[in-house]
């Protein structure tokens, strides 16, 4: 489980709640997840708020035991696909491109990376990319393949995965007082055939 890129929720409790509301949210991702599945991840797109970010990000996850891990958020295979996942992003979103602009990175810096760069990158992270690296070779699959080797998960004695995913996937969305809303009436369009 990554922390996720400057929207994810740690990312985005710190910007709008400082270090106290990152931790409280990095807790909350460690109760649900465990500690030995949660990664802190850190991005860097040339946005001046990304070292400040990533430093913050980096004293959280020593403060609480756990690894960063270096990615770039990618969003296209290279700087010349932008344009075409701006794109992607405005019909996603519903919005016009003018009006998504402000939420998207400001330049080109959404693709991939060798090593090299991402050493280089994220040299003041030691351990970072290394992490990164090893998460890729852990989670690789052929894509042939009809059920990759994924981690198992310790699931309650009364769910199987998928109960235990549309459980969690309802509390989240519309579960407690937190949101104030009770959750929906199951239909038939949610039902697997």
């Amino acid at each position: 489980m990554l922390t996720g890129c400057r929207k994810g929720t740690v990312p985005a409790a710190l910007r709008i709640g400082g270090m106290a509301a990152a931790g409280a949210e990095l807790d909350r991702l460690v109760a649900a997840f465990d500690p030995e599945r949660v990664l802190v991840e850190l991005t860097d797109h040339g946005d001046p708020a990304d070292g400040d970010r990533n430093d913050a990000l980096a004293e959280l996850a020593t403060a609480v035991g756990l690894s960063t891990v270096a990615t770039n958020n990618v969003h296209y295979a290279t700087p010349r696909r932008r344009r075409l996942a701006t794109a992607l992003a405005a019909v996603r979103a519903r919005r016009s491109l003018d009006e998504i602009d402000g939420w998207l990175p400001a330049a080109a810096t959404a693709h991939l990376r060798s090593g090299e760069e991402m050493a280089a990158r994220f040299a003041a992270y030691p351990g970072a990319v290394a992490q990164a690296a090893e998460l890729g070779r852990e989670l690789a699959f052929d894509l042939q393949l009809v059920a990759p080797n994924l981690p198992k998960w310790k699931l309650p004695e009364d769910h199987d995965e998928m109960s235990w995913l549309r459980h969690l996937t309802m509390e989240g969305r519309c579960g407690g007082t937190a949101h104030g809303r009770r959750p929906r009436r199951r239909t038939s369009s949610w039902t697997a055939s």
